[in-house]
């Protein structure tokens, strides 16, 4: 297994600083996945996956249920595997495989080879032979009888002590980073896309409903939208003029204030981008404490949303990773879509804000909060706004001295990627 270096702060909160500015200026260039270890989705407390797959990798901080035939593949732009294993992990889950609560008869298929993770094995049995004793594809099943449901099966023979129970990736302990790392997009990087309508003209706020947007980006640099949930929802396409690429990504900025963080949604059609330019798209939604996506077109790009309850109801795909606090995907009357292996790869680097002297208390970053599973009961209203997580190196710099130091907190520390948590 190839060894990984990691350019860390004190928390290695995904955010460094560029020493080639000159005087008090410098760079800040952000890794939304800092510590993903290549995982697709990435949920923070509990996830309910019904239907229909994710093509790609999971890591689930809290416990899992299953709610019908769901299908989750090996499939993954940097695999990650456990030290000891002879295949790469596809499904990892922190707490319980709660099948106790899940749906009878459900089933969950782990394909293409990959294993499972899981760090409580109570209530559950896992079963790597069949009631035949022959070797079998492995299983966790809610009683001892290989053929009982709901199950999670790998498509593979893993041995039943590899299961678990083991904690490979501290899901959870990655959220106040990324909770962060939102609210940075958000503030740190300056606004510079402008939509326009049919006749090139700015579009001002509010948007009319079935308003069409024509969104032309910079080449060279980081491209930064923000707009309002009640705009978005009235926006019924978005025409990309260029096409976004790793040198010019578009950062889209939701702000979710106006609805209390609360979100039903109708992705807009995305006309002139596809798969091809889903790694340079990222929604970032630093506010939100509930996301329900309902219909709509196919969401391009990487869905970021750290604070969030994310319901998806919506038939059609995400084209990239899924960052959230919960996660239901599909329902026993509505099945929600896909995720295809698309995560973020754009190269996110942003001028920073000049600040006062002296930040006041109002604008300095709270500090970060314990993340505890729960169970995942989505708030009709939506809870009230969570920490966003102290960042160890500020938006601003105002001192060569101050320099200095966040350049040798950049040579802090190197992590194996395959030493066990």
């Amino acid at each position: 297994m190839r060894a990984r270096s990691w350019l860390v702060t004190a928390a290695t909160v995904g955010l460094t600083l560029g020493l080639t500015a000159t005087g008090s200026q410098a760079a800040v260039v952000i890794d939304p996945l800092v510590g993903s270890e290549g995982f697709l989705v990435l949920v923070e407390q509990d996830a309910q996956l019904w239907a229909h797959e994710i093509e790609g990798t999971v890591a689930i901080g809290g416990d899992l249920r299953v709610g019908g035939n769901f299908t989750t593949l090996t499939q993954s732009t940097d695999p990650f595997t456990a030290p000891g294993d002879s295949a790469p992990t596809a499904l990892i889950v922190n707490g319980r495989v709660d099948l106790a609560n899940s749906t009878p008869g459900a089933s969950l298929h782990v394909t293409g080879g990959g294993f499972m993770k899981i760090g409580d094995l109570s209530g559950v049995f896992v079963r790597d032979t069949d009631n035949n004793n022959a070797s079998a594809l492995t299983r966790i099943v809610p009683i001892n009888d290989y053929n009982a449901t709901p199950n999670v099966e790998v498509a593979v023979h893993e041995p039943a002590s590899s299961v678990g129970p083991t904690i490979p990736l501290d899901v959870a302990g990655l959220f106040p980073t990324y909770r962060s790392i939102s609210t940075q997009l958000a503030t740190a990087c300056p606004e510079n896309v402008v939509p326009k309508d049919d006749r090139m003209m700015p579009i001002v706020s509010p948007y009319p409903p079935n308003t069409h947007a024509f969104i032309t980006l910079t080449p060279g640099m980081t491209n930064v939208w923000n707009i309002s949930a009640a705009d978005l929802t009235n926006l019924a396409e978005i025409t990309f003029t260029n096409q976004p690429t790793a040198s010019m990504p578009l950062i889209v900025n939701v702000d979710t204030t106006g609805v209390g963080g609360d979100f039903t949604w109708d992705s807009p059609n995305l006309a002139g981008v596809g798969g091809a330019q889903a790694p340079y798209i990222l929604w970032n939604f630093p506010d939100a404490t509930r996301i329900e996506d309902v219909g709509g077109d196919s969401l391009e790009g990487t869905l970021y949303a750290p604070r969030a309850d994310f319901v998806d109801l919506n038939p059609t795909n995400i084209e990239g990773a899924v960052v959230v606090k919960s996660m239901i995907m599909g329902s026993g009357r509505v099945d929600g879509g896909e995720v295809h292996l698309f995560p973020f790869a754009g190269n996110i680097s942003c001028a920073e804000i000049s600040p006062s002297p002296s930040p006041s208390p109002s604008s300095a970053m709270p500090a970060p909060s314990a993340s505890t599973p729960t169970t995942p009961a989505p708030s009709p209203s939506g809870p009230i706004l969570p920490d966003t997580g102290q960042p160890i190196v500020y938006i601003g710099v105002t001192s060569f001295g101050l320099l200095l130091g966040g350049a040798a907190l950049l040579l802090v520390g190197r992590r194996r990627r395959d030493l066990s948590r």
